[in-house]
């Protein structure tokens, strides 16, 4: 009897997985980056890099495995999950880590990194593809605008930040095609999301880590301009990007974290990946700024991500031990 108790509750966890959880992978991919600037630029540690990038594949894999397992058993609450105006947003984290993790990854192996880049890359624009169909095709509530539906359009901006390493002669065009995709995209889809979030009631509780979603467009665009755009050129709208991405992380960060009636959960996560897009954003505008205050700021965002980070992983394994961490 306690054995049949014990595999409900265990299927009940596992119907409530959410693909959001592949946010994880993105912050951590995004910091194992940071920390790989970091090594270049002011001599850190490699190891360090090195640790959070086994960490961040292997999350990668146990996320995978539980979701396939997910897809598996309950495969009509995923595509419920997918259908849905707001949860299905979050399959773009997916498809997201998918192109993080090749740039991890492309050191140790470049063959595997350029095959996880490509499936990356097509996952990505189909994914933008739907779900922007997805708005034209049906008429949509405003309180379904959130921060969420911004994450196809970002997904579509990293495919430019990770390309670097990519040696095929026809990287170029698709980086041209996915900043124009996703810039216009992140742009129309901002506009709708701050019109809801001033004129319209607040976003529920649970999603409130997700304004930090926010800021990433700017962040990643950035990273997408002079990495995969004007290789390695910083110019004047390339300091707009990161300057507003800045001011807007300063905005969205004491509007999430200094509220005290928020419980945690897998949302939660969705602050890593925009916080370690800045934090790189920041090392190389301090790379082209040379100063000290610039090379403070850095160091002091890449500090602030990790410790979120660290943070994130600790509350989510004492959440999951008592059983807390799903249902919040």
């Amino acid at each position: 009897m306690q054995a049949k108790l014990n595999t409900n509750e265990a299927n009940g966890q596992l119907k409530l997985f959410p693909i959001s959880l592949f946010g994880s992978v993105m912050g951590l991919s995004g910091l194992a980056l940071g920390w790989r600037i970091a090594f270049t630029q002011f001599h850190a540690p490699f190891w360090i890099s090195q640790a959070i990038s086994v960490i961040a594949i292997l999350d990668f894999i146990l996320v995978a495995i539980v979701y396939a397992m997910k897809v598996m058993r309950h495969n009509a609450h995923v595509i419920e999950e997918f259908l849905h105006p707001i949860s299905g947003s979050f399959f773009g984290t997916f498809t997201i880590a998918l192109l993080l993790l090749s740039s991890v990854v492309f050191p140790y192996n470049s063959t595997t990194g350029e095959v996880i880049w490509i499936i990356g890359v097509i996952l990505t624009i189909a994914m933008a593809y739907i779900s922007f169909s997805r708005l034209l095709g049906q008429k949509i509530n405003v309180l379904h605008a959130t921060p969420a539906w911004i994450i196809p359009g970002v997904g579509v901006l990293d495919v430019p930040v990770t390309s670097g390493d990519i040696p095929f002669p026809w990287v170029h065009q698709v980086n041209l095609l996915s900043f124009a995709i996703g810039s216009v995209l992140a742009l129309m889809l901002l506009i709708l999301i701050f019109a809801r979030l001033i004129y319209q009631e607040p976003i529920p509780k649970k999603l409130t880590p997700s304004l930090m979603i926010l800021f990433a467009p700017f962040s990643v665009g950035f990273l997408g301009y002079v990495d995969g755009i004007r290789h390695q050129h910083i110019d004047l709208f390339a300091s707009m990007l990161f300057y507003f991405g800045l001011f807007m992380f300063c905005v969205m960060y004491f509007r999430v974290f200094f509220r005290k009636d928020l419980t945690f959960g897998p949302a939660w996560w969705a602050v890593s990946f925009p916080m370690a897009a800045l934090a790189n954003s920041s090392l190389e505008y301090a790379a082209y700024l040379h100063t000290e205050f610039m090379n403070f700021v850095s160091l002091f965002l890449l500090g602030l991500v990790t410790l979120t980070i660290v943070w994130l992983a600790i509350r989510s394994l004492l959440h999951q031990s008592r059983g807390t961490f799903l249902v919040g």
